[in-house]
């Protein structure tokens, strides 16, 4: 098939061009008998691409290629500057007309190349940093072609990349603009988000942290449940990333959170991812929600905790997640010495979810162990059990 492709008629070699993909793109394929040919097909299927005309031709060449370096792998690593540098004229003199169609075929090829490349993709930021931009760029007018695989790049790019380049940093402006244009691409955009918040660290935050609160403004509310859920992930990531600042940082989402978990008019759904967020910044901060509370009580009048805990208490019941059940729980034992009257009159509400969850976990808690008793030495000190009454009452004590 090689020496087809050297032929001197052209269909004999776009022919033996295409049987080669077809016999390359075989899950069985064993590449190490063709590892030595992987140069010269390279070669040969970009000679093709200068001899042909017709775009569609050119597609499918771009497309076989695509194939070879998928299966290829690590063998394509010498030939990544090659093809790359090819694949960029080709991006670069293809005619206006045929921008959209043949941009696509070729960031899709790129894709290809960085999964392979991994990390070493870093190699070749110069290449691929203006192709991401441009095929993301909503205001360019192929971008309904290239949008989504310039994005699937971008992530790739992200995911491999060992620092947070500068160019990277450059590239963000276009993911608002995406979601300002349609949350078709919720799903990519928060994955693009994630990696930015898990490395880009301080610097990121610092550049770009109104942006990506006005991004989550943006989503919250006008999205449904499986959209939500992504949002409020990402946000959850962000707090987890930094515990001290995000709270703070996110102060205005979390009062519209709030809002949108007393909206009679939110899902269900939606309202277990909030109550998710909110009892995890509850676990870790408990004394900023509660500041959070006074602030809202003295501006709006407002007391969230008594409607927060009725509304956990009543969600718990139905709730079959464990690991948000165990989440919850955690929150309203973190409100137990700081809550006030709101948690006083709710305590046997509160104790009782706190139980509920411990026997859904499938722990047996013995009262020595609730109660910080030693062993059974001491109840023989003690047979009236006055130390576990003792105990008893320093808790109640302790949550009022």
């Amino acid at each position: 098939l090689l020496r087809l492709m050297e032929d001197s008629d052209l269909v004999i070699q776009l022919t033996a061009a295409e049987g080669l993909a077809e016999v390359i793109d075989d899950l069985n394929f064993n590449i190490d008998p063709f590892a030595e040919y992987v140069p010269r097909c390279i070669a040969q299927l970009f000679q093709l691409m200068s001899k042909v005309n017709e775009t569609s031709t050119k597609m499918k060449l771009i497309n076989y290629l695509g194939v070879v370096i998928e299966q290829s792998h690590s063998k394509v690593f010498p030939f990544a500057g090659q093809i790359l540098a090819q694949l960029t004229q080709l991006w670069s003199n293809v005619a206006q007309e045929e921008q959209g169609m043949m941009r696509s075929t070729i960031i899709r090829s790129i894709e290809k190349l960085v999964s392979v490349l991994e990390h070493r993709a870093g190699d070749y930021y110069d290449i691929l940093f203006p192709l991401i931009k441009v095929s993301t760029d909503v205001h360019q007018h192929e971008a309904i072609y290239t949008l989504e695989d310039g994005m699937s790049v971008w992530l790739s790019v992200l995911q491999q990349a060992t620092f947070v380049h500068p160019g990277l940093l450059d590239l963000f402006p276009n993911l608002p603009a995406i979601i300002e244009n349609s949350f078709e691409y919720t799903v990519p955009c928060m994955n693009i988000l994630e990696c930015y918040i898990l490395m880009g660290g301080e610097e990121f935050i610092s550049k770009y942290g109104e942006v990506v609160v006005g991004v989550y403004n943006s989503m919250l509310g006008d999205l449904n449940s499986v959209g939500t859920a992504l949002v409020v992930k990402n946000m959850h990531i962000m707090v987890e990333c930094y515990p001290a600042q995000a709270p703070q940082f996110l102060e205005d989402m979390l009062v519209k959170i709030l809002g949108l978990l007393f909206d009679e008019k939110e899902s269900e759904q939606c309202k277990r991812e909030y109550v998710s967020l909110l009892s995890y910044i509850i676990m870790i901060n408990a004394p900023y929600f509660m500041q959070l509370n006074n602030k809202l009580l003295q501006v709006h009048q407002t007391d969230i905790l008594p409607k927060f805990l009725d509304y956990v208490f009543d969600m718990i019941e139905r709730e079959t997640d464990l690991n948000l059940k165990k989440k919850i729980g955690l929150a309203v034992c973190s409100l137990l010495p700081l809550g006030g009257a709101p948690i006083v009159i709710r305590l046997s509400q509160a104790i009782e979810l706190i139980i509920s969850v411990i026997v859904d976990s499938d722990r047996v808690v013995d009262v020595n162990d609730l109660f910080d008793l030693e062993d059974e030495e001491d109840d023989d000190d003690d047979p009236s059990g006055s130390v576990v009454n003792e105990k008893k009452y320093q808790v109640i004590v302790f949550c009022s």
